[in-house]
């Protein structure tokens, strides 16, 4: 018998062979949903606009040069704290461990007394800080908010480069800014 080598057969039956291969792998496997991904959102005044490089670690932020005023956001899940054996009992420790070194190495610097608030479900540790850098010669105000969720803590860190006064007139958006936090699905 004569034997011809058909390269359209052998294609034909590799091809068979991984289709059925493939789809019963497929059949075999058992998938589970993860989630990819944090959605929360926060309000700010029309002044201020979203921008980037203020900080690395942030997840929003925003910037209003006329105002001279800046907000951003470093969302942290408390699963991934805990995978580093950091655990919380309330927000408040999270928010005294945070301000431990929050400022340490700056000139004059000064943290403020905390207040505590609740919007809603989530929970609100927020004080008033500033330090003088060397390097811009100038003082810096902050307003740091900590907010707790199930199952974040989400840092919310204004400030104004300007002087006293200018501070002072957007502190109230500052503030409104952290309590403006929610979680969840948003439009």
């Amino acid at each position: 018998m004569n034997f011809k080598f058909q390269p359209t057969f052998v294609l034909v039956s590799c091809l068979s062979f991984l289709l059925f291969d493939a789809g019963n792998a497929q059949a075999q496997s058992t998938f589970k949903e993860n989630k990819v991904g944090h959605v929360y959102s926060i309000s700010v005044p029309d002044y201020m606009t979203k921008t980037s490089g203020l900080n690395s670690a942030a997840s929003a932020q925003y910037q209003g040069l006329t105002k001279e005023a800046a907000t951003l956001v470093i969302d942290e899940s408390k699963e991934s704290l805990e995978l580093l054996s950091m655990k919380f009992a309330s927000v408040q420790e999270y928010f005294d461990y945070l301000m431990k070194t929050f400022l340490q190495d700056q000139q004059d610097r000064y943290i403020g007394k905390s207040r505590t608030f609740k919007v809603g479900d989530i929970s609100f540790v927020q004080a008033e800080a500033s330090c003088y850098l060397t390097d811009q010669k100038s003082k810096i105000f902050y307003l740091e908010t900590i907010a707790e969720t199930p199952t974040y803590y989400y840092q919310i860190l204004s400030y104004s480069w300007g002087d006293k006064k200018s501070y002072e007139k957007v502190k109230d958006d500052l503030m409104k800014i952290a309590a403006s936090l929610k979680e969840g699905n948003c439009q």
